[in-house]
């Protein structure tokens, strides 16, 4: 490795910022400049400039489990916690699936056993509430691993596994960069 380059797991965050942003922008203006804040463990914080900006703590799953026969085929998929300073929201959770969830199926996201359930949107899912969104993020902050569970239209079920390690500091970060 040269002297300026990333990890390889550090390089795929970033890539995953920029790849990601858009659906956690869905009523944001185009943006005009993303930041990479900082990586922590397999985290990384970013902010993104623009009209509103908006700053969030990413990361993409450690391991995936599927019920397909074969290799799983879908976008990237990440879990996401961000803070819009101009609208009054400093923690809404974004699971990114990388398919679309069947609407009629559970979809979850598990912090160390305690469970939510997510409404899906697309490729993305998000927490029913602000009240839930605080509660996951709290169970983020202290726990150690998180899963979302989703089954896609055509009936694959979706386990995604996230180590949090790291998850406070990429959290501390975006607060930071974003007002507190």
């Amino acid at each position: 490795m040269s002297g300026s380059a990333l990890p390889l797991r550090h390089r795929r965050v970033v890539l995953l910022a920029g790849l990601l942003a858009a659906p956690l922008l869905l009523a944001a203006p185009p943006a005009t400049a993303r930041d990479v804040l900082g990586l922590y463990d397999g985290w990384g914080a970013v902010k993104q400039a623009g009209g509103d900006p908006v700053c969030y703590a990413i990361a993409e799953p450690g391991r995936t489990t599927s019920s397909a026969k074969g290799a799983l085929r879908r976008d990237p998929a990440s879990l996401a916690v961000a803070r819009y300073p101009g609208r009054q929201i400093s923690a809404q959770v974004q699971a990114t699936l990388g398919f679309a969830a069947d609407p009629a199926r559970d979809l979850t996201l598990a912090v160390d056993g305690r469970r939510w359930t997510l409404l899906p949107h697309g490729p993305n899912a998000y927490a029913a509430s602000a009240q839930d969104d605080a509660a996951i993020v709290a169970a983020l902050r202290r726990g150690a691993t998180a899963q979302v569970t989703a089954t896609s239209t055509r009936g694959t079920r979706v386990t995604d596994s996230y180590a949090l390690k790291g998850l406070g500091a990429a959290l501390d970060a975006a607060a930071a960069a974003c007002g507190k």
